[in-house]
């Protein structure tokens, strides 16, 4: 899964927002969630954009049903909102 995962990142990293909704989604409020499948495994990793090319992972689980944990959701937004008030 780690593998998978580095891999997903580098091709963020190449094609940034282009990347299909079968790697990435938008969810909110800035954020989105890197998709990284194996079989029957699933882990999604938050992330958001900020000027200067910079994409900031911000955190990441292991899916363990079909509905989104709310609390990693608000853990990802909350990170954000530090990142971006530490860098005005």
């Amino acid at each position: 899964m780690i593998a998978k995962a580095l891999q997903n990142m580098e091709l963020l990293r190449e094609v940034r927002n282009l990347l299909s909704a079968k790697f990435s989604k938008y969810i909110e409020q800035g954020i989105y969630e890197l998709r990284v499948d194996t079989g029957r495994n699933a882990a999604r990793i938050f992330y958001f954009f900020q000027v200067g090319n910079k994409i900031l992972l911000t955190n990441g689980f292991i899916k363990k049903d079909q509905k989104m944990p709310r609390r990693e959701l608000d853990k990802a937004i909350k990170y954000k909102k530090e990142y971006e008030g530490r860098n005005k």
